[in-house]
């Protein structure tokens, strides 16, 4: 990198902004951490544009890639060259499971570096690419900012959100987030929250099961499936519709438990958003969601590991994932309500490790010692 480009380093930011429903939030949670380190960002949307920047050349050195190894991949290799050029282009790759994905190493062509989002990610990634070309960078995690109305209550009612009676149990699930709805029902399980709710608590006993997603017009039968599974049960709700940061805000501030039953995370951002809310949560102890879930700041669920099985591509069959133990997780459900207090000081030390750790400023200091690396290297070493 030239001295004119370390002195005006920037990152032009490459993703499905407004298309991707799995990718775009990561992509704007980089771009948004960045911002919070003081780095010029480019945001190239690709759900909206082709062209690179107004010039047709990116504006800055280095270029942050927010899509999986598979889709850039296949964006790349036709062309046998980098999709954008640049000094520097980094791969941004959460990754759900302990093996790599293949076309990691495909990907790794025509990335200089990657980011991943957790140190299990990382570690996946590294298998493919060599350690030393890989950095954990996490998702920026912001505390929901709740509206109040009258009374200092949440701006949204339980009513208005279709939440049931009772204390209630929250999950929320993006269905539309692979292609692949067999993969993204199983790796997401919300199949097993809402099993694990009937089993811990009878109707009519004073809990509710709320199962949020977005994404359901693309997955079909894994929404009529999950409907099916609460037909019969008041206490239990499934909503399907895109809602306001203010009303998943209210959502949170009305839950007395988050829970995620995944198989997999690779990071588990709608966790680390419930801690930083002050939520209770119970989750798989595997995956992403370990790198903030432990049982000081929250409810792991224990699980074993076994094999994906055919049919959940872009997972392979014999790579292996987490099978969360239900019976564990009806236990600590009883333990949240049996318990609140335990409950809510578990919650506030979930709370604060997302504030040291996942908030803007220290994500923005990790960002700006590599960018401050970046910047000292010479041309010859960032394209070894």
């Amino acid at each position: 990198m030239t001295a004119t480009g370390a002195a005006r380093l920037g990152v032009n930011v490459a993703g499905w902004f407004s298309a991707d429903p799995g990718m775009g939030p990561v992509a704007s949670a980089y771009a948004d951490a960045l911002t919070a380190a003081g780095v010029p960002v480019q945001r190239h949307d690709l759900a909206r544009a082709r062209r690179r920047s107004r010039s047709g050349e990116p504006a800055y050195p280095v270029t942050l890639v927010c899509m999986t190894a598979r889709a850039l991949a296949g964006l790349a290799f036709g062309s046998r060259q980098r999709p954008w050029p640049g000094d520097h282009v980094i791969g941004c790759w959460p990754w759900e499971l302990a093996q790599p994905d293949p076309m990691m190493a495909v990907a790794a062509r025509f990335v200089d570096e990657v980011w991943a989002p957790s140190s299990f990610a990382a570690s996946a990634a590294a298998l493919a690419v060599g350690e030393r070309r890989v950095h954990v960078i996490p998702l920026v995690v912001g505390a929901p900012s709740v509206r109040r109305g009258d009374a200092g209550r949440p701006a949204h009612t339980r009513a208005e959100l279709g939440m049931p009676q009772g204390r209630v149990f929250v999950s929320v699930v993006n269905l539309g987030s692979s292609t692949n709805e067999r993969a993204v029902l199983a790796r997401k399980n919300p199949a097993g929250f809402i099993e694990a709710f009937q089993r811990a608590f009878p109707a009519g006993a004073g809990a509710g099961c709320y199962l949020k997603t977005v994404g359901g017009q693309e997955a079909p039968r894994a929404l009529a499936q999950l409907r099916e599974m609460v037909r019969d049960r008041p206490d239990c709700a499934v909503v399907d519709r895109h809602m306001s940061q203010a009303e998943m805000a209210s959502l949170l501030a009305h839950a007395s438990a988050y829970v995620s039953l995944h198989r997999g995370e690779g990071f588990g951002l709608a966790v680390a958003e419930a801690m930083a809310a002050g939520v209770p949560v119970i989750a798989t102890d595997y995956s992403g969601t370990t790198d903030f879930l432990s049982a000081r700041t929250g409810f792991p669920v224990s699980h074993r590991l076994v094999a994906v099985g055919e049919g959940r591509e872009p997972y392979a069959a014999d790579a292996q994932w987490a099978e969360p133990d239900l019976q564990h997780a009806v236990a600590l459900m009883r333990a949240v309500l049996t318990d609140p207090q335990a409950a809510a000081a578990r919650a506030q030390c979930g709370r604060r490790l997302i504030a040291e750790r996942f908030s803007a400023a220290p994500v923005a200091r990790l960002i700006g010692a590599r960018l401050a690396q970046l910047a000292q290297l010479s041309s010859s070493q960032l394209s070894s």
